[in-house]
């Protein structure tokens, strides 16, 4: 994979999980990243697409959230709870994640 699609990928995938996340109704980053074993600094990481978001934390957040792989690293809404996915659809699209 080049550093450039790796990057690209990264900041797509980090945008999604933002998104998700503010859909879940968790503006603070700090309890989302509680409740799937991650630190806080680490999410805040993915989300600004610093580092691609690892299968296990994907895991994770379809155990917990029911977010899945599909949504995180291809943007494909079809396999989130409805209600969730129109959540998600609902909210603008965003350049770059704060």
């Amino acid at each position: 994979m080049s550093e450039t699609f790796r990057k690209t990928h990264a900041a797509a995938a980090g945008r999604r999980l933002r998104k998700a996340r503010l859909a879940l109704g968790y503006p603070v980053l700090r309890r989302f990243a509680q409740m799937v074993d991650i630190d806080e600094d680490t999410l805040g990481a993915y989300e600004r697409g610093q580092n691609l978001i690892p299968p296990h934390v994907v895991s994770k957040l379809k155990q917990v959230f029911g977010l899945t792989q599909d949504y995180i690293y291809d943007g494909e809404t079809r396999g989130l709870d409805h209600g969730l996915a129109l959540k998600i659809l609902a909210m603008p699209d965003e350049d770059e994640p704060d």
